[in-house]
């Protein structure tokens, strides 16, 4: 707890209930005794339906889907881990698992991580047998309480296929602080900002093109939206850049790099400045703003007489030669 200064401790239980017959249902608190002191929860009705279709209910019976969410508690475009787990206490009915169908809701941006089946664990207590089917990545895009839908598992039952629904998942999504610095494009995570001239042994001639890259490195909702462009300036002409990527799954969201390819031309010689638009994010570890500024990088332009008197006797022959 940042604000407290101490540390905490959290244990979370996940039962696994399969309800008997058709109603509502209370179910009661649970209590849980810390330091000689009793906690409890709020009761909460369970509304069970009968689907009244003999396969379907054969199927849920056997296998048992689950959607569990890692953090519920997040800030808009802050990512966390929704994964969908399977039970049964039949270790061949998990074999049955087919295809998953996850929900796209409209105010969540989604992921997917993996679709390989884990190995298959047992809780020797409960003799229930569990299986990993799914991993996604749910980045919420605005703040308040955000519902995602159930996702839809297939069963290949020997008369065909089934379909089984896992529960739904509430997001509580934080709102950001609002001093939001100059550059804040919903840049929430860690990040760095480096600007680049491969080509950094080349003299610089005016109105021939240079390479620059603008490369952002971190973790988070890292996407190419995010990252600042090259501002434009009367002492260059600028051009579309093309996108690189090398990006992977971390455990603080999407992480790796991004670059962007721009081609610059100098419209004048001498001393000019490449400046990027002002960036900033959010750190959720350190709930606060993140202001890196502009980045420059600085190019000594030279006219095209300035370049052939650079160059040495043997560049000139070589240059004549591949002329002729």
């Amino acid at each position: 707890d940042p604000e407290a200064n101490r540390a905490m401790t959290q244990l979370m239980y996940q039962l696994v209930l399969q309800p008997k017959q058709a109603g509502t249902f209370k179910m009661g608190s649970a209590l849980i005794r810390v330091s000689g002191k009793a906690y409890k929860t709020e009761p909460f009705d369970i509304t069970v339906v009968d689907r009244g279709v003999a396969a379907v209910a054969k199927a849920q019976h056997d296998i048992f889907v689950n959607m569990e969410v890692k953090e519920r508690d997040v800030y808009a475009n802050e990512p966390t881990y929704a994964v969908l787990r399977a039970y049964s206490k039949d270790f061949n009915a998990l074999r049955k698992v087919g295809e998953v169908a996850f929900p796209y809701p409209s105010n969540v941006e989604v992921h997917t991580v993996s679709l390989a089946k884990a190995e298959i664990e047992m809780n020797s207590r409960s003799q229930m047998h569990s299986q990993v089917i799914g991993i996604y990545m749910l980045f919420p895009k605005a703040p308040g309480r955000i519902e995602i839908p159930p996702a839809v598992i297939e069963i290949n039952e020997p008369g065909g296929k089934e379909k089984v629904k896992t529960n739904r998942i509430a997001l509580h999504v934080k709102k950001l602080p609002l001093d939001r610095p100059d550059g804040f494009n919903n840049a929430v995570g860690n990040f760095n900002i480096d600007v680049s001239n491969p080509s950094k042994g080349d003299p610089n001639e005016v109105n021939k093109p240079i390479n620059v890259v603008v490369k952002m490195k971190g973790d988070g909702n890292l996407k190419s939206e995010i990252l600042p462009i090259i501002q434009n300036s009367p002492d260059y002409k600028v051009f579309p850049p093309k996108i690189s990527k090398n990006i992977k799954t971390g455990k603080q969201g999407l992480e790796g790099s991004i670059e962007a390819h721009y081609v610059i031309v100098p419209n004048k010689p001498g001393n000019i400045q490449i400046r990027t638009a002002a960036f900033s994010f959010f750190s959720p570890d350190h709930e606060q703003f993140v202001n890196l500024g502009e980045k420059n990088l600085a190019l000594k332009v030279l006219t095209t007489e300035q370049v052939e008197d650079a160059k040495t006797a043997i560049e000139k022959v070589n240059d004549y030669t591949a002329t002729v």
